[in-house]
């Protein structure tokens, strides 16, 4: 999480930014300061059998090419960062335990980091 760390209030634009922060607002906040932002949430009626939550996709950001990406779980109606995605993923797709490497655009999974890689690269061709 270091490019967290590395933001100042003084690099990111909060002009006209609202809160409580709904999709409005921050695809107004990726717009002003090139950083894409995709929330997540709680899938509530659906639990696994060990009885835990699934996590879905709620807000897909649609900036392409950003200085910047952030992952947000939205938890009643507050914002927190998920600081391993792919943990975070693999937890519901992958059952062997082993790491997996996740899209951050269409959640697939992947074994080995190089997949993923050329995924991204198929996609950046398709724009």
């Amino acid at each position: 999480m270091y490019h967290y760390n590395n933001l100042t209030d003084n690099e990111i634009n909060w002009e006209n930014i609202t809160f409580p922060a709904n999709n409005n607002t921050i695809t107004q906040f990726e717009e002003q300061n090139n950083i894409s932002v995709n929330v997540y949430e709680e899938f509530i009626g659906f639990e696994d059998d060990n009885g835990n939550k699934s996590i879905i996709l709620n807000r897909r950001t649609q900036l392409p090419n950003p200085k910047l990406h952030v992952d947000l779980l939205r938890v009643s109606n507050h914002y927190v960062i998920i600081k391993d995605y792919d943990k975070l993923m693999s937890s519901q797709t992958n059952k062997h335990k082993e790491k997996c490497y996740h899209c951050r655009y269409c959640q697939h999974g992947f074994s080995k980091e190089n997949l993923l890689k050329q995924h991204y690269e198929k996609k950046d061709a398709l724009e």
